[in-house]
């Protein structure tokens, strides 16, 4: 059982059969066969409390009808326990018995206390109305008094309703998210019109203060003209690595691999786990280090719409996913920038097309060509998913068939949650072995540990993938530039980082979830670059700004203004962002009241301004209009909208 940690309480529910000896069908087919009972219980006790009664009885935890629920004022099933036998009425008792005299505590929450206040204001009103309503009598003065009574009550409704949409946030306060994946498991959870409220107020983009055109392009315009006048710019290594990008235009593959992180940092696991060794080994690269990302279990797309776009998700919200809601067709990104500059583009991912709305976005971002699935036929798996070296093993045939300079975005698919499959040949199979001394008796015993001995094991694989490739094209007669990073963690760290990490901030805290690493290499001696593997710390949105900067590709002012931003913001995400001081601070606190501070606030505050002018321009044409022909589906090996809501 695993009952969601994220909310105040959750409950059981209990069916007893009438019968002793009755199966859970008979109750299923017949509801006056069995009685149910529902209990509320804290989270945190309810597991133990389950398997301590039942232990102390003789009857296993799996010969109860149980079942666990959310409880905030609404239920929602979570998931079903393995139901193999049946209960008898005895056992059930004992067991609510002890759940109930086990952290049952119940508890009225404000917006509980406000909801019925406002209920019992408008019932009062109501029956208020009744009363001062005319009767229905004949002639234009009682018509004229009924009509203005009517509207009063429609206008006073109107804004009570109003007013609960608009200035409660369902996302923040209420705690209603919705699953962009899968929207009508939100909707099916959460209630259609509470999630339906949620969504509605995340994807209107938020537009700064005093925001205006003229403002925007100036902030713009200065910013880039301060790059201009840096060492950055006017550098002699800057100078040589331009000429040398001019003459030669090298071929440029982004791979964002998926879930790829180092989980080292967690103490190594508390295993001597020391991460993917290749990848840490390389001692050639242009640039390396961690790179603060805005998703942590998932939501790649958004890691590489930061990647693409140069834009940050602090700057749009929680919740938000812009493949899916905002016009792509007039931001800056980096295909355009290369196709502007001679190059063909593609991009690929083997999964499908329609999977975040990428067939559309891909075309308003210009690729000349998008490979998905349907193009992977046949290609080698790995827990069903194709392997990262299919994905390598077709970008050494596109640069085969083509020797023009090209731009290669290769979105992987290896290391795709869960991990739970167990489809992992033996040979490919890593275990560690995890001291569990900290860790508490849910996380050791609810798969917890398996899941990661199946990701470090898939993390391997990618490892030596990314051998084979960089050796590959280490034997190729054509200048290749490569950047290699990892979109997001995956969804188990956070319970290592809670027990393993305490007594530190919370900034420090959170931001070690929502990091992974990467790196800038090439196969080439690339001009004004020692190319000895320098670290440098920073976030996607900067990455490619990065990537530029360092092979003396030509700069958009956007661009530029990233450069200079760094100066006083080295990296952002949605959870935080650093301070020329490498001081972190979450973005709901503002911390420090020095230079630095004041410095990065004012950063903060210019990039949300130039994002928006991006993005969004005048405001106006702010959402999509080429819609997702599909429901996403994460099995490639299926067609989409194909798994059902859990």
């Amino acid at each position: 059982m695993k009952p969601n940690e994220n909310t105040v309480e959750s409950a059981i529910v209990i069916w007893v059969t009438a019968l002793e000896g009755a199966s859970f069908g008979t109750y299923r087919n017949d509801p006056g066969a069995g009685a149910e009972i529902r209990l509320p219980l804290a989270p945190a006790a309810l597991s133990d409390a389950l398997a301590r009664e039942a232990g102390r009885e003789g009857a296993g935890t799996e010969s109860l009808r149980l079942r666990a629920w959310e409880y905030l004022g609404r239920f929602a099933p979570l998931e079903w326990l393995p139901l193999d036998e049946f209960g008898t009425v005895e056992e059930a008792n004992l067991l609510a018995a002890a759940v109930a005299g086990n952290g049952y505590t119940f508890s009225i929450s404000l917006f509980c206390v406000l909801s019925m206040g406002f209920t019992a204001i408008a019932m009062l009103l109501c029956e208020y109305a009744g009363l001062v309503a005319p009767h229905r009598q004949k002639g234009a003065a009682n018509a004229k008094r009924m009509l203005l009574t009517n509207l009063l009550v429609a206008v006073l409704c109107l804004g009570g309703v109003t007013a609960h949409v608009t200035l409660i946030d369902y996302y923040n306060t209420l705690g209603i998210t919705v699953y962009t994946w899968r929207p009508l498991e939100s909707y099916w959870r959460e209630g259609y019109l509470p999630a339906f409220i949620s969504a509605a107020q995340s994807i209107k983009p938020p537009k700064p203060a005093d925001y205006s055109v003229d403002d925007a392009k100036a902030t713009l315009k200065k910013y880039a003209k301060a790059y201009d006048k840096s060492d950055a710019a006017k550098s002699d290594e800057r100078a040589a690595a331009k000429e040398q990008f001019d003459s030669e235009k090298p071929t440029v593959i982004a791979i964002m691999n998926e879930t790829f992180s180092d989980l080292s940092i967690y103490q190594n696991v508390r295993a001597g786990y020391e991460g993917p060794q290749y990848f840490k080994s390389l001692s050639n690269c242009l640039s390396r280090g961690k790179l603060y990302v805005s998703a942590y279990g998932g939501g790649t797309a958004n890691t590489e719409f930061e990647f693409m776009t140069g834009n940050s998700m602090a700057n749009l919200g929680s919740g938000v996913y812009p493949y899916t809601i905002y016009n792509m067709e007039t931001t800056g990104n980096l295909a355009e920038q290369f196709k502007s500059l001679g190059y063909s583009t593609t991009a690929m991912h083997p999964n499908h097309a329609t999977n975040w709305n990428r067939e559309n976005v891909y075309k308003d971002f210009g690729f000349d060509q998008f490979l998905s699935i349907n193009d992977f036929q046949g290609a080698d798996t790995l827990r069903g998913m194709v392997t990262d070296q299919a994905t390598y093993d077709k970008i050494l045939e596109l640069l085969d068939q083509n020797a023009d300079p090209q731009f290669i975005f290769d979105v992987t698919m290896q290391n795709h949650s869960g991990y739970d499959t167990g489809l992992l040949p033996v040979d490919k199979q890593m275990h560690l072995n995890i001291d569990t001394t900290d860790l508490d008796a849910k996380t050791v015993e609810d798969g917890t540990l398996s899941d990661v001995d199946e990701y470090v094991s898939c993390i391997e694989q990618s490892d030596q993938a990314l051998r084979y490739f960089l050796n590959a094209l280490s034997k190729l007669d054509r200048k290749v530039v490569v950047v290699f990073w990892g979109d997001h963690q995956p969804f188990f760290p956070s319970k290592f980082n809670d027990k393993w990490f305490t007594g530190e901030d919370d900034a420090t805290h959170q931001e070690r979830l929502w990091q992974t690493d990467y790196i800038i290499w090439a196969n080439y001696d690339v001009a004004g670059c020692d190319q000895t593997s320098e670290v440098d710390d920073l976030s996607t949105n900067y990455l490619s700004t990065q990537l530029m900067q360092l092979i003396g590709a030509p700069l958009t002012d956007y661009q530029k203004a990233h450069m200079t931003l760094r100066e006083s913001l080295p990296a952002i995400n949605s959870v935080g962002y650093e301070d020329a001081s490498l001081r972190w601070a979450l973005s709901s606190n503002v911390t420090g009241d020095d230079a630095a501070a004041a410095a990065a606030t004012k950063a903060r505050e210019d990039y949300a301004k130039m994002q928006y002018y991006e993005m969004f321009r005048n405001g106006k044409n702010v959402y999509t209009e080429h819609f997702q022909t599909e429901a996403n589906e994460t099995d490639p090996n299926l067609a989409p909208g194909t798994t059902k809501i859990k």
